[in-house]
């Protein structure tokens, strides 16, 4: 295959051994080792078993960065080389993550989650707090880094030989910022527990959250120790798992599910919740909430007793409005914490469960900007194989962006009735749900609760 590699651009030694480090040495001049005239003059061999290979791209781009601290065009002309991948494909892959740099950057990077939850707890000022402590560019902002009960989070890369990355959560502007000044092993053990029920003397009664804290998520010791084995991948579940049979992967909430089903029965299992949302039910409160984490409920139970079962919102505020399922979710307002939390309860409203996410808004939130941020996440995140999510996403965030800076094109109503024909599009015509609930809670934010000003 000729890859038509960027030209003059060669690897370090460094950058080298790191990649080598993953991929294990070159076994040919053609992948990038050394050229034997006698035996590859003119022909190549191996070519299909280097493609298969393909699925290392990614921790061959990582090994380079965590190295030289950026995916420079030797190492990415090297990486490309050891695995017969196109420079403009291996280019695409790391340009696309956002973790990922193809420009030089300073070693040690601050990247401050910019995502909904964090930006509720205050993500921008914790960035321009480190920005005034740390070299210039070293602070970057990030997607979710999964740490919503804990918000603000940061996470920091430290790139050179002994490269290592740590995550503070929550972050404080005039916390530790570099791995001498702190003890890394504490570092995402700060703050509440993930569920905090966990810790409630009613924890007995908890069929879901039963096991929480049994295992050390980081050991895989603790792992094996309670019962859970690990193995490479592929294959994969679906082809060889459980007894090497094709094993069906659901989430954890459905399997944690099955055990009390098989050993208390069906029956027992619909009597709890409603009648057509039976079961207990885990929801991930966040934003506005004194305990932030993962919490049990029975189908049926309110938003209100939700909110109040994570504490309530601090310093006694008002609730403004709750984003029910996530981005992907929508809006409610005060007037629906009544509404039951099941799936007939919140069609009733409008909304969906979706992924259990429960985010609160106190009357101090800026719901404008949270909008504006749901917008982008959205632009990042399609995959760019249809055209009406590809396009209608780039374009809800620029109709976004205008309205939210008070610079529509014509009035306010034509840009809100433009939303909506965007909106009824990529629910139409999206390959794939990403594209379908793109809308939503933008939508919901200008219809429930006037955001921006404008009501459709």
């Amino acid at each position: 295959m000729d890859l038509h590699l960027i030209p003059g651009a060669e690897a370090s030694a460094d950058e080298r051994e790191a990649v080598d480090a993953v991929l294990g040495a070159p076994a040919s001049g053609w992948e990038g080792g050394a050229r034997r005239p006698e035996t590859e003059g003119h022909v190549a061999r191996g070519g299909d078993a280097i493609r298969a290979r393909r699925h290392m791209l990614l921790p061959a781009l990582w090994a380079a960065q965590a190295r030289a601290g950026w995916i420079s065009p030797g190492a990415l002309n090297y990486i490309c080389q050891r695995l017969s991948v196109a420079p403009a494909d291996a280019y695409g892959v790391a340009t696309f993550y956002a973790m990922f740099s193809v420009e030089p950057q300073p070693p040690t990077i601050a990247h401050v989650c910019e995502d909904l939850a964090c930006r509720l707890a205050g993500s921008k000022e914790l960035a321009a707090g480190l920005s005034q402590r740390l070299p210039k560019d070293a602070v970057r902002p990030a997607p979710c880094l999964g740490l919503c009960e804990r918000a603000p989070a940061v996470l920091f890369q430290c790139a050179g030989a002994g490269a290592r990355d740590y995550v503070v959560a929550p972050a404080d502007p005039e916390g530790p910022v570099s791995p001498l000044q702190r003890d890394e092993s504490r570092a995402i053990r700060t703050g509440s527990p993930s569920a905090p029920q966990t810790l409630d003397s009613l924890r007995q009664s908890l069929r879901l959250l039963a096991r929480v804290g049994l295992v050390d998520p980081e050991s895989l010791d603790d792992y094996r120790a309670h019962g859970g084995y690990e193995r490479n991948k592929p294959p994969f579940p679906v082809e060889k798992g459980l007894f090497q049979k094709p094993t069906v992967i659901n989430n954890v909430e459905t399997l944690v599910n099955v055990l009390p089903i098989v050993r208390e029965g069906g029956a027992a299992f619909a009597a709890i919740g409603t009648a057509q949302s039976t079961g207990p039910k885990l929801f991930c409160l966040s934003g506005h909430v004194a305990r932030s984490g993962v919490y049990e409920v029975e189908f049926g139970a309110t938003l209100r007793q939700l909110i109040d079962l994570a504490g309530g919102v601090p310093g006694g505020r008002n609730v403004r409005a709750v984003l029910l399922g996530g981005a992907a979710g929508s809006f409610v307002g005060p007037a629906e914490l009544d509404a039951p939390l099941t799936f007939e309860g919140t069609r009733a409203i409008g909304a969906s469960l979706g992924s259990g996410v429960v985010m609160v808004f106190d009357e101090g939130a800026d719901l404008a900007d949270a909008v504006r941020r749901i917008a982008a996440f959205f632009r990042d995140e399609f995959c760019g194989q249809c055209v009406p999510c590809r396009i209608g996403a780039e374009r809800q965030e620029e109709l976004v962006t205008r309205i939210a800076a008070g610079r529509p094109l014509g009035s306010m109503p034509q840009e809100i009735a433009l939303l909506d024909e965007m909106a009824q599009a990529m629910r139409d015509a999206s390959i794939c749900g990403l594209g379908q609930t793109a809308s939503g809670a933008i939508q919901s934010a200008i219809q429930k609760l006037g955001v921006f000003g404008a009501k459709a």
